[in-house]
């Protein structure tokens, strides 16, 4: 008896499957075939509700949508979605990021865990960690004199953690390690927009004369 070849739209949804989530390029490559041969596959398996899309262009990701169905299967509030929203970053290290509440959704189905009670552990712990920010910003003073007890440092501020407990990196300390990694001009950018307004009210605050910047040794 012959045995079928599994056609192209089932190697489509077996290679989703199996990644999780892909590009347009990553099937291109996988399959050897054209780039409109490919949407033309996608557009059909959307047509026909087995695939779904997220982000925008360039970075467009197809999923299988029985993991849409378990995504949309929570009892998250409305509060809890907007703090995650503007909070959760996630860049995977192949370079896929994964951003907002859409993002950290797929950073629980990865690991399985539970998405409405992990949803409010993260909220708990941003909380916790804000309790030490003031007007935006974290005092470093008590930590460097608790290290150094003589230092000629006046004053001294991060604008947030680096990473937190579970979670991992923050936003800001995910965009600051990929654009030193992959010295990418677009993430660059976007943390330079990030951290601008609050050095330049600093700088307005204390009557700041001058600014130097002292690279790592």
């Amino acid at each position: 008896m012959a045995i079928m070849e599994p056609n192209t739209e089932d190697k489509i949804l077996a290679y989703i499957k199996s990644r999780g989530q892909v590009t347009a390029n990553d099937l291109t490559e996988h399959l050897g075939i054209s780039r409109q041969a490919v949407h033309r596959q996608i557009n059909r398996l959307q047509e026909e509700g087995l695939i779904y899309k997220i982000g925008r262009p360039p970075k467009v990701f197809y999923l299988i949508s029985e993991d849409k169905i378990k995504k949309e299967d929570n009892n998250v509030d409305e509060k809890t979605k907007k703090i995650i929203d503007e909070n959760f970053l996630n860049i995977t290290a192949s370079g896929e990021r994964q951003e907002g509440f859409e993002g950290f959704i797929n950073w629980c189905l990865k690991r399985k865990d539970p998405l409405e009670k992990t949803a409010k552990e993260y909220v708990k712990t941003l909380k916790k960690y804000k309790l030490y920010k003031k007007d935006g910003l974290i005092n470093g003073m008590h930590k460097i004199k608790g290290t150094f007890p003589d230092t000629a440092v006046d004053k001294l501020f991060y604008l947030d953690f680096y990473s937190i407990e579970r979670f991992g990196k923050t936003k800001l300390g995910q965009l600051l390690l990929y654009a030193k990694q992959s010295q990418n001009r677009g993430l660059i950018k976007e943390l330079v927009d990030q951290i601008r307004p609050q050095i330049e009210e600093l700088i307005k605050k204390y009557k700041i004369e001058a600014v130097g910047f002292i690279p790592p040794n």
